[in-house]
């Protein structure tokens, strides 16, 4: 934990901030050894950055005033990421790195290769993936929380049909560059090279036994770009890492965003 992330769900009558989560309570009394009137870094949730000054603690709750530093901006240009469904532990990973990095959506879709046992996993559920992102949120100084979206219906126990999109169904209202994952495609650097202007990037990324040849065929189609990350193979949290590593060096080369 780099900040303690707040919500104006937290605020209470009194505009104080209250924490009751265990394990923030924990980390901050026994972890970072804070005691009343020590401060916290803090930010916000999609508002500000800035400090938190203990005015109560038990094993029970935190109180405090926040004060606000500064107002930071959201990432430009701003990335998406379409993901197919991945196995659960994975997609914790990629909420986390989201979060982290500071990612500006997320679409989940399953794809040809997809496996549907995934989709009854308890990792959809809005709770549960709010927890990974705004851990990675935490973790990575981000005040702004990716929005998450799934192209898919969450089965219920007598359920066999489960209620599909595809990426095709959304690409093509897509407004910015939109490149798919493929160890057989260029690098970005190579891609964006002779570019001056960045502009706002999708990026797809495919399960682990990879893409379909309808669906290469289908991202050709709509204008799509093939690229690669590494000459390894990599699981997909770990190609969603180098592909932020390396656009973010591409863009800082270019003095363009943060």
């Amino acid at each position: 934990m780099n900040i303690l992330l707040l919500s104006r769900e937290n605020e209470t009558e009194d505009k104080k901030y209250k924490i009751s989560d265990p394990i923030r309570i924990n980390h901050i009394s026994n972890i970072l050894n804070k005691n009343p009137s020590d401060s916290i870094k803090a930010g916000i949730l999609n508002e500000s950055l800035g400090k938190f000054k203990i005015v109560h603690l038990d094993p029970r709750c935190i109180l405090g005033k926040y004060v606000k530093i500064i107002v930071p901006k959201r990432r430009t240009p701003s990335l998406s990421l379409f993901s197919a469904v991945q196995r659960p532990p994975t997609v914790e990973k990629i909420l986390h790195l989201a979060g982290t990095w500071g990612i500006e959506s997320i679409e989940f879709y399953a794809t040809d290769l997809s496996r549907n046992e995934y989709l009854t996993s308890p990792i959809w559920k809005s709770e549960n993936f709010r927890v990974e992102l705004r851990l990675g949120m935490e973790q990575g100084w981000n005040v702004f929380e990716p929005s998450v979206s799934l192209g898919f219906s969450i089965p219920s126990a007598k359920e066999r049909i489960v209620s599909k999109a595809k990426f095709y169904d959304v690409l093509p209202d897509f407004s910015g560059s939109l490149f798919y994952l493929d160890r057989k495609g260029d690098t970005l650097e190579s891609l964006l090279s002779t570019r001056t202007n960045i502009p706002d990037a999708g990026f797809l990324l495919g399960p682990e036994p990879g893409w379909s040849k309808k669906e290469r065929k289908r991202f050709r189609e709509l204008g799509a770009s093939p690229i690669k990350v590494s000459s390894a193979i990599l699981r997909s949290e770990n190609a969603l890492a180098f592909l932020l590593a390396q656009w973010e060096l591409i863009l800082k080369s270019k003095g363009i965003g943060k």
